[in-house]
């Protein structure tokens, strides 16, 4: 079984997000291949510590263009975090606010 989430644009809730990581988790234990793909998502400061902690690894592709809806309450270091953990895997990509991750800042949109 090969199964692929996209979801394109959302505001995701931490209830969202909890949710999605629940789902991950239980379609990783019968899903051959499983795959990942957010973009041009935004997410709370919560809800980027659910995401970094909840990951499963069985995923084989994760593509994350996500950006925090605001960088100042936190949630920098966790998705920093978790860019570093998937980028290392092959066939992973993550990129935070616009910037790949390990070069630039986490607060670019910063005024």
């Amino acid at each position: 079984t090969h199964l692929a989430l996209c979801l394109r644009g959302w505001q995701l809730t931490d209830a969202g997000l909890e949710t999605l990581t629940r789902g991950l988790a239980q379609s990783a234990a019968s899903a051959q291949r499983l795959m990942l793909l957010l973009s041009g998502c935004s997410i709370g400061p919560e809800g980027a510590d659910l995401l970094a902690q909840a990951m499963p690894e069985k995923l084989d592709v994760l593509n994350l263009c996500i950006k925090l809806s605001d960088p100042k309450k936190g949630g920098s270091a966790a998705l920093q975090s978790l860019a570093e953990k998937w980028n290392s895997k092959t066939g992973s990509w993550v990129r935070l606010n616009g910037n790949g991750a390990g070069g630039g800042s986490q607060d670019d949109d910063a005024e």
